[in-house]
């Protein structure tokens, strides 16, 4: 199941998280009393802001030498073996593919897609090759046991502020290890604070051990900029209350208090019991009928709100203005940048031209306000574009989606039917699997087997075979705990025997919500219990209080200011170059990727490493998106629909992976013989709608265009050096495309950023020399000064300097 969401629930900031998974029908009395526990609750959304604490304990009883006979990790051979009939199709897709591995990086890719089909055959299997991995997996499991974690924080809503400090305890007779790892995320600036230096002093240099460090996530901020946080909170609240609503009787019951919970001030104690498993069915179900909702109500992009925003001129300006300020206060305590400090001369001459050519000057908080908002409009008008082109592309994904959907879903006698053909279009074993929850390759599960499952299988088949109960009732409108209650009552007698299928053996779920005088939560405590046929028996204890409602303590923004970024603060540090490699997926230049794969211990490929080497491999090769998708797609069916792969044969794969290709890749659709070839391949493998494709096709497609973006970026510099030859000239060009990518221009002023980007790129270039003076400018009119940006200056400074060296 979810356990990595569960744990993080106990961890993280929204403590009530973990209240969202429960089940059925109940008394009164126990309504009464689950109806108190929700209003707890969801005090915490009702509040400016709030501070908590917590402890948790992780007590496992996991025993790595028992043997599993019953267990699908041995009935492969020896672990990390891959099947042989597997292997041979890969290898013959490999070769269509022209993608060339070495003998050792070929059985490496074998190891990780064996490691990757079955996770517990390194732990479970037989040899020698096991010991040592059972002994470090023993005793990490034994040192998890003795810890003892803690933490606090506190929550500001209306600063879009966060604090979570974690406490580490580690206690012997003869050893005490104590550290914490305190934590602040901005939602303001985009930016995740933390100072790791008491769990890893090495990776912190002496001068930066007391400062925090922090990680830009804005080039992100698109994800949360387009979700509405009322419609969110409101969703979240009925979570909250949908484990009391379904509550069967006698599973929610008034506690008494102790005397020390009554000096704390408790008013009431209301006890949860019920079972991971079926709060997992619960849950999944609440959001799949609130899927529309979601993805249309609380994600939904809000042009017209960016419109409202555009014409605000004044607030825009001051936003800008703070803005401004904290760049410069941030700047002032960064190191040495020299695209910044480049920015700065050559941003001062600029405006000194124009108040010169403008015939008037004025002091510079005036050039700071104007500048400010003739930025801020600019920026809202290309926000406002940004917007209706997103509306657009909105309205035809769902034309598109509506006209592709719908007329092929199979019904589950089609699919009954299809179980023993030969020879069936992967269209229709997806739509099956998808839809009717059958799996055409091979015969259903039997009962049998049910008991060899990993924990949270069994939910998640259940939960599948639900959903076609619920589907009618998906609407773009929440659909509440109290309302969910009653389709939940409707379908009581199609639900129960399904449920049953969950078996008597599931994992309990013990929640404690204390309120204090006002009816507020201000204890939960929580015992889980989850075992798992592969590995053991997990028990998950935490004690929470939630205190200071609305007077949350402060966040000490100075200590925000005076924060580094992590590369900076482990600079000539011990693992300098480790932490390098580790921002490399957060935005660290490939250059210090390399850097730190070339000066480290070469460590065992995953699988993902692999659908990237495949793709770039292939793009070098034959410079084609839909060949390195291609690659990619043997790779990964591979891994993770190995049964397609010994179904169907090399050539049908490829002839599948073409049309996938197609499908997901932003690539133009070919045209004449070729398309038309295409569209038979289409029709060949039942690819038509959009309910005939796997999931893992955008999955396919994300990994190459994340593989192939540094490929391209470089042939795209090489191309622009082999044309413009001079830093100066290629500025001039990259100047004018990192501009018209952030602004919209009309036609008319092409003209105008052209001759702007010219004499910007002369300042850049004398600049460079040290040679910066008025005639650097020479060319520069009033018109120009609407297309000198300080980012796109700043960015394009660094993109040149970056690739031409």
């Amino acid at each position: 199941m979810r356990l990595k969401y569960i744990t993080l629930c106990l961890l993280g900031l929204s403590i009530s998280g973990c209240t969202q998974h429960v089940i059925k029908s109940n008394a009164s009395s126990d309504q009464q009393l689950g109806q108190q526990a929700t209003h707890g609750l969801n005090a915490m959304f009702e509040n400016s802001s709030y501070d908590f604490k917590g402890q948790f304990s992780i007590q496992s009883d996991f025993n790595f030498n028992e043997s599993k006979p019953n267990s699908k990790s041995n009935t492969q051979s020896n672990g990390t073996n891959l099947d042989p009939e597997l292997k041979k199709q890969l290898d013959q897709l490999l070769k269509n593919q022209k993608i060339s591995f070495t003998a050792k990086e070929k059985q490496a890719l074998y190891d990780a897609l064996a490691r990757e089909q079955n996770p517990y055959a390194s732990l479970y299997g037989g040899g020698e090759s096991r010991s040592a991995k059972v002994q470090i997996a023993e005793s990490l499991v034994n040192l998890l046991n003795d810890l003892q974690f803690s933490y606090q924080g506190s929550v500001h809503f209306r600063q879009k502020l966060a604090a979570l400090t974690l406490q580490l305890s580690y206690q012997k007779p003869t050893l005490q290890v104590q550290a914490q790892l305190p934590m602040v995320v901005d939602f303001n600036d985009y930016k995740f604070y933390t100072n790791y230096f008491a769990f890893m002093p090495f990776m912190v240099n002496r001068e930066s051990q007391d400062r925090f460090a922090y990680i830009d996530f804005s080039k992100h901020k698109d994800a949360f900029g387009h979700i509405d946080f009322k419609k969110f909170a409101e969703y979240l609240k009925q979570m909250n209350a949908l484990p009391y609503a379904l509550a069967e009787p006698n599973q929610v019951h008034s506690v008494d208090l102790s005397k020390s919970e009554k000096e704390a001030g408790l008013s009431k104690k209301i006890r949860y019991m019920g079972d991971l498993e079926t709060a997992q069915v619960q849950l999944g179900l609440f959001e799949y009928v609130n899927k529309l909702h979601y993805t249309q109500q609380i994600q939904a992009f809000d042009a017209e709100r960016l419109i409202e925003d555009a014409a605000k001129t004044p607030s825009a300006a001051e936003d800008a203005m703070q803005a401004a300020k904290e760049a410069e206060i941030a700047a002032s305590s960064a190191s040495e940048d020299p695209a910044y400090d480049s920015l700065e001369r050559v941003s001062h001459l600029v405006n000194q031209q124009m108040q010169n050519l403008s015939g008037y000057g004025q002091s510079d908080e005036q050039d700071i306000v104007v500048d400010a908002a003739a930025d801020a409009t600019v920026d809202a008008a290309a926000d406002v574009a940004y917007a209706q082109a997103a509306t657009e592309d909105a309205d035809e994904t769902a034309t598109e989606v509506s006209a592709s959907a719908a007329p092929n879903t199979l019904s589950e006698e089609a699919c009954d039917a299809l179980i023993n053909s030969k020879n069936i279009p992967i269209g229709k074993v997806t739509a099956c699997r998808d839809y009717q929850d059958i799996d055409v390759l091979a015969p259903k599960v039997t009962n049998e087997s049910v008991d060899e499952e990993t924990f949270g299988q069994a939910a998640t088949n259940v939960l599948e075979e639900l959903k076609p109960l619920f589907s009618a009732y998906q609407t773009e409108q929440l659909v509440d705990a109290q309302s969910f209650k009653q389709l939940w009552q409707k379908h009581q007698a199609e639900i129960t025997p399904i449920m049953a299928q969950l078996g008597s053996e599931r994992s309990p779920f013990v929640m404690d919500v204390g309120l204090d005088q006002k009816g507020r939560a201000q204890n939960m405590d929580y015992n889980i219990v989850i075992s798992d046929e592969q590995i053991g028996k997990l028990q998950i204890k935490s004690t929470n209080q939630v205190f200071n409602y609305g007077s949350a303590t402060a966040i000490d923004r100075q200590a925000l200011r005076n924060a580094k970024s992590i590369e900076e603060v482990s600079k000539g540090s011990l693992l300098e170059n480790v932490v390098k490699g580790m921002l490399g997926p957060l935005g660290a230049d490939s250059s210090s990727v390399e850097s730190a794969s070339s000066s480290t211990t070469e460590l065992p490929k995953a699988i993902s490493d692999y659908y990237q080497q495949a793709a770039q491999q292939s793009y070098a090769r034959q410079h084609s998106e839909v060949k390195a998708y291609q690659a990619v797609f043997a790779l990964m069916f591979a891994a993770q629909r190995p049964e397609y792969i010994r179904y169907y044969s090399s050539a049908t794969i490829n002839e599948i992976s073409e049309v996938y290709a197609y499908e997901f890749m932003d690539v133009a659709e070919p045209k004449g013989t070729t398309l038309k070839r295409l569209n038979q391949l289409r029709q060949k493998h039942a690819l038509q709608h959009e309910q005939d494709f796997d999931e893992l096709g955008e999955s396919i497609a994300n990994i190459v265009n994340d593989a192939l973006e540094d490929v391209q970026e470089n042939q795209q510099w090489k191309d622009l050096v082999k044309k413009y030859k001079t830093k100066q000239a290629v500025f001039a060009q990259v100047y004018q495309d990192k501009f018209t990518d952030t602004y919209e221009i009309e036609p008319e002023q092409i003209a105008y950023l052209t001759q702007s980007a010219h004499v910007f790129a002369k300042a850049f270039a004398d600049d460079l020399k040290g040679q910066l003076t008025e005639k650097s400018l020479q060319g520069l009119k009033l018109e120009h000064d609407d297309f000198f940006s300080d980012s796109t200056y700043y960015e394009t400074y660094k993109a040149v300097q970056k690739q031409m060296k």
